[in-house]
């Protein structure tokens, strides 16, 4: 079993309100820069700079209460020309954690009119355990070996004290793969 590492670097943003907004009427963007190198028994990714919006939520949706969950959002990476023997990729997720919430995401926004109290969760493929920013999470996940694959994550806003303020969001994820 060889395994082959590779590095993808998504960053995620969007943006806290401090008062319910007409899903019309805002706009928010993230970049998903991702970084790679081809080798035997691997997959290429299909874009090497997606962009993931996560929704726009107001403070009022934290509910005041520390490790309070919002704005759910999947995030998919997409794998082409997978080699047949690609059958399985180990996922590894870093970063930078969030001073208040060790397992959240830090909020890399800066300045007067970056969101403050919150963070963000990043899921493995089952939805249901998180990766850590300390890259101590791994996810093994199968591939279908020899033809395209989609992985999908999860991602939401986590308010990592009992007090949100409104502002910008951006959070950095490091995704490794190595393929098996």
């Amino acid at each position: 079993m060889t395994l082959l590492p590779r590095a993808v670097c998504i960053s995620l943003a969007g943006v806290l309100l401090s008062t319910a907004i007409d899903a019309g009427a805002a706009s928010d963007t993230a970049t998903v820069t991702l970084k790679a190198t081809v080798k035997t028994n691997t997959c290429s990714l299909e874009d090497r700079a997606p962009t993931v919006f996560l929704p726009v939520v107001s403070v009022g949706d934290f509910a005041a209460a520390r490790g309070t969950r919002v704005g759910d959002k999947k995030v998919a990476i997409h794998l082409k020309d997978c080699d047949p023997g690609a059958t399985q990729v180990k996922v590894t997720a870093k970063g930078i954690s969030d001073s208040d919430d060790y397992s959240a995401f830090k909020n890399s926004a800066d300045g007067d009119h970056a969101a403050s109290g919150v963070g963000l969760y990043f899921y493995t493929a089952d939805g249901i355990r998180r990766f850590y920013p300390d890259g101590s999470v791994s996810d093994s996940v199968p591939l279908s070996a020899g033809q395209n694959n989609t992985l999908v994550f999860s991602a939401s806003y986590v308010s990592t004290r009992d007090s949100v303020a409104p502002g910008s969001f951006i959070s950095v994820v490091n995704l490794e793969f190595e393929y098996q």
